[in-house]
Parts: structure tokens; C-alpha cells; sequence
């Protein structure tokens, strides 16, 4: 795991978490682990539940990125750095004490498998597969 701190100018201060390993590692029969895991840490954290986590940044107008990569997952606060010594702390607690509850995870799974099935529905993503389709099927008469 590696962190990363940087004040962007005066007021907005950035940190970054980024832990190896990633969608790469999934196992075939668990496609998805990862980017459930990367979910399931931002649901809260030591004493606070999702929604007190939640509360917590949005009351000094923090905002929490995070998303699973092929090679690691990246979790990122920014927020003003007037209130960044208050926040911080909160990016290592979701590493160190993440809440893994049961029905946390369940959210996460049936979240991901929504976001899945809306993906492959989007016009974009169907006319993107299709282009590929074409794509492989012109080169491979060429090789």
C-alpha cells in the first residue's frame, strides 16, 4: 500500500491510498471481487456506519474517489485544506478498520451487478463492442 499527500494550491489538498493488486487478480468464478472490495471500503469505517461516514465529509464539503484498476485500487479525499488535518485521519481508518458487514458487502455485489447490466445496455458500450467486433474481424482476415 503506498499514500500520497499533495496540497494543489492554497486551499484544496488532495491525499491518495493505492493498494496493489486490483481486477487483475480476480479469479474467473469471482470476476468483480476487487471492485466490490474497493466499494465495500467506502462504506464506513471504525465507529462510524455509511451514513455517519458520509455525513462526516460531506459536512466539510470533502469529496471521497475511489475505483479498482486492473493493477490496484485507488481511494482519494480531497477536500479544502483548512479542514484536511480533521479528514485525513479518516482515509487510514477505512484501511485499517474498514466496517465489512454482511449486508454492506450484499449492497455492494447487487450495486455492482446493476451497474453491470446497465453498462451493457448503453448505446455507447453496445456500438464500442460492435466496432471491436469489426475491428478484429478485418484484422484477423489480414494476418
Amino acid at each position: 500500500m503506498k499514500s500520497y499527500y499533495l496540497k494543489l494550491n492554497n486551499n484544496i489538498s488532495l491525499a491518495n491510498i493505492w493498494i496493489d493488486g486490483g481486477t487483475s487478480l480476480d479469479k474467473k468464478d469471482k470476476k468483480g471481487i476487487n471492485q466490490i472490495l474497493c466499494k465495500l471500503l467506502t462504506r464506513g469505517c471504525s465507529k462510524y456506519d455509511n451514513y455517519e461516514f458520509s455525513d462526516f465529509l460531506d459536512s466539510y464539503g470533502a469529496e471521497l474517489n475511489f475505483e479498482a484498476f486492473e493493477d490496484g485500487i485507488s481511494i482519494c479525499l480531497k477536500s479544502l485544506s483548512e479542514y484536511f488535518d480533521k479528514l485525513f485521519p479518516l482515509l487510514n481508518l477505512l484501511i485499517e478498520e474498514p466496517n465489512l458487514y454482511e449486508k454492506e458487502f450484499i449492497y455492494c455485489q447487487k450495486e455492482s451487478l446493476n451497474n453491470l447490466i446497465k453498462s451493457k445496455e448503453n448505446p455507447f458500450n453496445i456500438a464500442f463492442n460492435n466496432f471491436k467486433k469489426i475491428i478484429i474481424y478485418r484484422t484477423s482476415i489480414l494476418i
